[in-house]
């Protein structure tokens, strides 16, 4: 029996990926498949393939295979399968951000939303032509809404109908998605992390709820997200290994992230930080002249690429960046309460519904508002058995007092890494999460709407807590009994808590 060749073997993550993306586009883009197929025939085919997954697992298990590598595989699988799914059961309009609408590929209608602007570029083959804050949406940089345009294109050669075409446009947030577990898993190999750590951590990426609502969006989070995650493994690389290469890598992945979406710009304060040290490093070496050669290079790269939205929309429309804003009549409205009310502690924890309303009369506060949305999307289903609710505000508990732990534990850690000696990554890690808190903070002050408190805003923080899980893990194997008891206290609590929230998610009414 031949034997499988190497490279199959060291791209069977990224193969099965394309896979899933391949099964997952044919069954959204055959007529008869999407059309004809029950919901009970589509649930079927999914518990096979769960099925599936578990004697595969076994297989490997009883034959000793499970490595650190073939492990962490099964872990990235595992959230293919559910992204996948996800995936299949979310229509384009279902428990979307300001999709708004398509009609035809072959009428002249300009529609709003993200639906509407990737319409727009299939089918008048370019840029609006029109201020792109004079339609809804279309002011967000362009750059996801062009590769949607390019797949339905592709679709639409191959043979796929319109409509479904469209709905294959999922696909690619599918894709991107998975490839952010890929690339955590990169990240935490760099930092030379302990397995039980690294396992720990990629299952909070694969498994991580919002993650896998993100998986089946129209919009251009998934992709900014992902961008996100490549600018920060670019980062990691960088600080190892100070070359040029690696700082273009890290332009590139920030430029075009940033025209994604703008807000992957948050990037670039720890990036200044650690850039400001490694300069000051060279000014006292007395060898300035490549370190500011390098730097003018990464500036040109990033700014060139990355604020070309902003520097066209400047030019041809004399518009300023920003978010084209609700008015104060608006149900999502929360200006009117305190910066007590907002960020303080709130005086109702509003648990007999663990959901986001999104009226701001009645829930203002951010962090409830972001811990909902962590684990629930904007979800608010109707018709939950009394056992699903509970287990959701059991769930919603524990993701606001692990959310907490983490957060005080993240700042611990990476102090604690700047004392041993790591002090470009443990200031990198610091700097980078207290400003995408403080960014946080500061777009809900200047936007003051629920939706501008939505966890999709910080999805970047479960990059910052998996790596706290790993360095916990570390520092538990180094230290004494007592700091082996924490980590194992919160590698239970997260492992109960994504165990908890993946069940929610099989077992409501949205599959």
């Amino acid at each position: 029996m031949k034997k499988i060749p190497e490279f199959l073997l060291k791209q069977k993550t990224l193969i099965m990926i394309l896979l899933f993306c391949l099964f997952t586009a044919i069954m959204q883009g055959n007529s008869y498949l999407f059309y004809q197929t029950s919901h009970a025939a589509k649930s079927m085919i999914m518990a096979l393939v769960i099925f599936g997954y578990f004697v595969l697992l076994y297989i490997c298990y009883i034959k000793k295979l499970l490595n650190e590598e073939n492990k962490i595989f099964f872990i990235i699988l595992a959230g293919v399968i559910l992204r996948s799914f996800y995936v299949i059961f979310t229509g384009v309009n279902d428990r979307q951000h300001d999709e708004g609408a398509f009609s035809s590929l072959y009428d002249t209608s300009v529609n709003a939303g993200h639906l509407g602007y990737i319409e727009y570029l299939c089918k008048f083959k370019h840029l609006p032509d029109f201020s792109p804050y004079e339609m809804f949406s279309y002011y967000h940089p362009p750059v996801h809404h062009i590769l949607s345009a390019l797949f339905i294109g592709l679709n639409i050669i191959l043979g796929v109908g319109e409509e479904l075409a469209f709905e294959n446009v999922q696909v690619l947030t599918l894709f991107y998605s998975s490839v952010c577990i890929m690339i955590s898993y990169g990240i935490f190999k760099k930092l030379h992390f302990q397995q039980t750590g690294i396992c720990l951590a990629t299952a909070l990426i694969a498994f991580h709820p919002g993650m896998i609502f993100m998986s089946g969006s129209v919009n251009n989070d998934m992709l900014a997200t992902t961008l996100t995650f490549a600018c920060f493994y670019f980062a990691i690389t960088w600080i190892r290994e100070k070359t040029l290469v690696n700082l273009i890598k890290i332009a590139l992945s920030l430029g075009f992230g940033m025209i994604t979406k703008l807000n992957v710009a948050v990037m670039a304060f720890p990036l200044a930080v650690v850039f400001l040290l490694y300069f000051i490093d060279q000014v006292k070496a007395k060898s300035t002249l490549k370190c500011i050669r390098d730097y003018a290079i990464f500036l040109v790269i990033t700014a060139g690429i990355g604020l070309s939205w902003v520097i066209r929309n400047l030019i041809f429309y004399r518009t300023n960046p920003g978010v084209p804003v609700l008015t104060e009549e608006s149900i999502l409205y929360i200006g009117r309460f305190s910066l007590w009310d907002i960020f303080g502690i709130p005086t109702n924890f509003l648990m007999e519904y663990p959901f986001h309303t999104i009226n701001g009369t009645q829930i203002c506060n951010a962090w409830l508002i972001l811990f909902r949305t962590s684990i629930f999307a904007e979800v608010r289903p109707a018709d939950l058995s009394d056992f699903l609710m509970a287990l959701c505000q059991i769930a919603l508990v524990l993701a606001m007092v692990f959310g907490i732990l983490y957060a005080v534990t993240t700042i611990v850690m990476q102090i604690k890494e700047i004392k041993r000696g790591n002090k470009e990554l443990g200031i990198f890690l610091l700097s980078g999460y207290i400003a995408v808190v403080l960014t946080f903070i500061a777009f809900i002050i200047k936007y003051p709407y629920t939706c501008s408190c939505d966890f999709r805003y910080v999805v970047i923080s479960i990059l910052f807590t998996a790596i706290t899980i790993c360095q916990l893990n570390v520092t538990g194997k180094e230290s004494g009994k007592f700091a082996k008891n924490i980590a194992f206290f919160f590698n239970g609590g997260i492992l109960f808590l994504l165990s908890l929230t993946t069940m929610i998610l099989l077992f409501w009414n949205q599959w």
